[in-house]
């Protein structure tokens, strides 16, 4: 559902410096909205989100360069939902439920004038809470029907949400299962004849969708939906080496494609492929050119490549695709190590970058166990911690920002990371420390 201006339900008033428009429209839930800001969006625009009658901040495009950033909201009811376009503006709230209905307010500063537009969405039908999970890659997924299957019961399985494709079925007690017309799903599917359970088998970021259990009962038909989506792919490289980003599903020609670098508070775009034109664009100069050089789009199969890695480049990357059907996402943690080794002695870890009024933390181990932190000018060192190995052994150079590990052993070998909060970006540098003996 898009909503934008139009006479029959907008209320428009007008002052010296600012002009205000009052939209609302209704949406079923599961479904997703875009509030449009029905004009032309300026360079040097300062464009913001607001949700609620407290006005708190979920999305904002601010700079020459029109950076945009997302916000998870109010007790991170917006994580994974919002699709922000930083050329018109628009904001899009995917699989919107009744936690997100509720007043929007569109704010543009340009010079000394403010245009507001305020959007009321409220959304219709039953809540996804309960038919909403998260599963692992390689999971074995079971869907339930919760309801007694009967003799005469025709039962239907749809993937999708609004172009639904019949996976299983039952129809005058035969099963059929239709696997061979999706290869998504080619020999992954199971259905229980007696109970009407689902099973997937080997379930993956590409099936990811809407699930929808349709049981034909003479005249009656009673429907179940549920959403399954997968929790974030994961990999760890090491320093110098290349790593591919790569779509789960198939990309249409159409379809617009946008990779995004950073955590869910601020998301910087990367790389875009518009489905229409085939243009692509990618954007090294972002996120303080650590992709200078770096960047590669294949424009057939939208994979993205980074080439030479760096420490730097440890982060989350997130995928948008854009379709005449909808909206999916991916989101991959990359994890970028420097591998060391060095004999027993004295060991110095080193940032990548010049720290000044930086918040910084050393961790170590798998558990990330903070070891080291500068905050508001300070230096602290928690050497107790994990299990004393580190007991009168740190030193940390509050200008630099260098952890000296002093006498190092066997068992200060491991995972070393540095969190850098600069400003209001997060860097992450990581080191694998290999120790041998002299």
């Amino acid at each position: 559902m898009i909503m934008t201006c139009s006479s029959a339900n907008s209320i428009i008033i007008c002052s010296f410096l600012c002009f205000c428009v009052l939209l609302s429209g209704s949406v079923p839930a599961g479904d997703y909205v875009t509030l449009n800001p029905e004009t032309v969006i300026q360079r040097g625009d300062k464009v913001q989100w607001l949700f609620g009658y407290k006005d708190t901040l979920i999305a904002e495009i601010k700079g020459e360069n029109r950076e945009k950033t997302t916000h998870e909201g109010p007790d991170e009811i917006f994580k994974n939902r919002l699709k922000l376009d930083e050329t018109t503006g628009s904001l899009t709230i995917k699989l919107i439920d009744s936690e997100h209905a509720g007043l929007y307010t569109l704010k543009i500063r340009r010079g000394r004038k403010t245009l507001k537009k305020k959007f009321h969405v409220s959304v219709r039908g039953e809540s996804l809470q309960s038919g909403m999970r998260s599963v692992m890659e390689g999971d074995r997924v079971f869907l339930f029907s919760d309801t007694e299957i009967q003799t005469d019961d025709e039962v239907q399985w749809l993937f999708g949400d609004k172009e639904q494709t019949v996976l299983t079925e039952i129809k005058n007690t035969e099963v059929t299962k239709y696997d061979g017309t999706d290869w998504r799903f080619r020999d992954r599917l199971e259905l229980d004849e007696e109970t009407g359970r689902l099973t997937i088998t080997k379930f993956s970021a590409e099936h990811a969708e809407f699930y929808t259990l349709k049981i034909t009962r003479g005249r009656d038909k009673i429907y179940k939906r549920f959403y399954i989506f997968v929790e974030e792919w994961k990999k760890t490289v090491m320093e110098g080496e290349s790593f591919t980003l790569k779509p789960a599903r198939e990309i249409k020609k159409d379809d617009v494609i946008e990779w995004l670098y950073g955590d869910r508070e601020q998301q910087t775009l990367i790389a875009k492929l518009k489905g229409k034109t085939g243009e692509i664009l990618t954007r090294d100069d972002v996120a303080d050119e650590r992709f200078r050089g770096r960047l590669e789009l294949d424009e057939t199969t939208r994979s993205l490549t980074i080439t030479n890695t760096r420490t730097a480049h440890t982060g989350v990357y997130k995928l948008d695709i854009t379709s005449s059907s909808g909206f999916s996402e991916q989101t991959f943690t990359v994890t970028v190590m420097e591998e060391k080794i060095l004999k027993e002695d004295s060991v110095t870890l080193k940032p990548d970058t010049k720290i000044q009024n930086d918040e910084i933390q050393w961790r170590f181990g798998k558990e990330n166990s903070l070891i080291a932190e500068i905050k508001g000018g300070t230096g602290v060192t928690h050497d107790d911690v994990p299990d004393e190995r580190f007991r009168d052994r740190l030193e940390l150079n509050k200008k630099t920002g260098d952890l000296i590990i002093k006498n190092s052993k066997y068992e200060h070998a491991g995972p070393y990371k540095l969190k850098m909060q600069i400003l209001s970006f997060v860097n992450e540098f990581n080191e694998l420390i290999h120790l041998v003996p002299e």
